[in-house]
């Protein structure tokens, strides 16, 4: 299959993730498939589809024409054992018989623009058609939009986890204590948050300190900000054995942090590296949790949601942008109450 007919399965994708396809789909040399079978490499051709905040590389699958399930299923178990990125096999040539068993088998797959299973990526569509969106004419100036990044560290500035007055290295070796932070990404941030009036900068250079604006108003811009997407979710009836590997979030998380009756459904948050580890390692490195038909939900975070967590619950700010749009009334309370315990108030519209 020629990159060109690939074109249909990449406009979905995209439909997924806009604006954050990088580049064009590159082919993959046999560099990658080195220590495979000769019959692996013979069978499957690799593509490389770049898309920012996955945590890990997207590979296209095309299998030749004449592949068998069995071989495929194969390809793909050693595939996913020695690539330490995310695998969607392209089924546009393969039987229709098959789709339903690459379900069954677990096999990411996409079919065309018509339907997408990969739950590790928290997609798995059967009508793409839907998701298409309109054009139309926008002749409004759109509003800019901030990184997840900048909502945890707005979420620390909210609940006094970093300090009024601070230096970039002094952040940096704060934040560097709870999780794995470069500097290249911080000072950025920083500069973002200040531009848009979060934070004062005085100084320059080596010397540059910045000032917290005041919470009202930090709360204020924050509720008037919108922020590019910062976690997904998907489903499974097994959670870490390791306490340690996940933080309390959603309606779980609201539960402790005020009068809300903890839900059924428990729901806990972690980085894509953390999910990868634990629900592609071993199977001691998962306990059964939750019942058929209220399996347990796993929302995978950009940012590490151990960074401003209280005791291994998720930080309240965090938790109320990840639920603001929930449609249960108890929950909307739930969140009032949360939130003025710190201070805060919404205006209700």
């Amino acid at each position: 299959m020629e990159t060109n007919g690939l074109r249909k399965n990449l406009d979905a994708l995209k439909a997924f993730y806009p604006g954050n396809a990088e580049g064009e789909l590159r082919h993959l040399g046999g560099d990658v498939l080195k220590g495979l079978p000769v019959w692996i490499k013979e069978s499957i051709q690799l593509y490389d589809f770049s898309l920012e905040g996955l945590g890990a590389p997207l590979y296209l699958a095309v299998p030749k024409e004449n592949i068998t399930l069995e071989h495929l299923t194969r390809i793909y178990r050693q595939l996913a054992e020695k690539l330490d990125a995310h695998i969607i096999v392209i089924a546009d040539h393969m039987p229709p018989k098959h789709r339903p068993l690459l379900v069954k088998y677990r096999i990411p797959f996409i079919y065309k623009d018509e339907s997408i299973f990969a739950p590790e990526l928290g997609l798995k569509f059967g009508k793409l058609k839907k998701f298409e969106p309109k054009l139309k004419f926008d002749l409004e100036n759109k509003n800019e939009t901030l990184t997840p990044f900048a909502l945890k560290l707005i979420a620390g500035l909210l609940t006094n986890k970093i300090p009024q007055e601070f230096t970039h290295k002094f952040l940096h070796q704060k934040l560097s204590e709870q999780t794995k932070l470069s500097s290249s990404k911080l000072n950025p941030t920083l500069n973002e948050l200040a531009a848009n009036g979060f934070l004062h900068i005085q100084g320059s250079g080596p010397t540059k300190t910045y000032t917290k604006n005041e919470i009202q108003k930090i709360w204020e811009k924050t509720l008037a900000t919108s922020f590019a997407p910062f976690f997904r979710e998907v489903q499974t009836n097994y959670i870490p054995n390791d306490r340690s590997a996940y933080s309390i979030a959603g309606e779980t998380a609201l539960a402790q942090y005020s009068n809300l009756a903890s839900p059924k459904q428990t729901t806990i948050a972690m980085t894509a590296g953390a999910f990868r580890s634990v629900y592609q390692g071993k199977l001691k490195d998962t306990i059964p949790f939750g019942d058929f038909d209220k399996p347990s939900v796993v929302q995978i975070w950009k940012e590490d949601p151990h960074l401003f967590s209280a005791d291994g619950v998720l930080n309240p700010i965090e938790v109320f942008f990840s639920m603001r749009n929930h449609p249960d009334d108890r929950v909307q309370i739930a969140l009032d109450e949360m939130l003025n315990t710190y201070g805060l108030t919404r205006n209700k519209e």
